[in-house]
């Protein structure tokens, strides 16, 4: 079984991942990128070495960004999500 190290400098501990299958890796002008899947996290994206979403816990970030404006305005009834590029945002909003 391949392993992943996730190489986050800030992080006081390394996790450790199993890769079941790699799906993509490449490298932008910007950053290196992977995308992997796992038997528990799912499909998980990596940007230069450092988990950045899984499947199994990408709605409490998608949740931080719209529920907080949700809850804070008094009675919304429409709603418009500009930039979501993978739309998950949009997901969880149902009236």
């Amino acid at each position: 079984m391949i392993k992943f190290f996730e190489k986050d400098p800030y992080a006081p501990i390394q996790y450790v991942y199993d890769v079941d299958r790699v799906l993509y890796k490449g490298k932008s002008q910007y950053q290196e990128i992977l995308v992997f899947e796992n038997d528990y996290f799912g499909k998980i994206l990596v940007l230069d070495g450092v988990v950045q979403l899984t499947e199994r816990d990408e709605f409490f970030y998608h949740e931080m960004l719209v529920q907080v404006l949700m809850h804070a305005h008094p009675n919304p009834r429409k709603v418009v999500v500009i930039g979501g590029g993978e739309v998950t945002e949009g997901r969880s909003e149902r009236f």
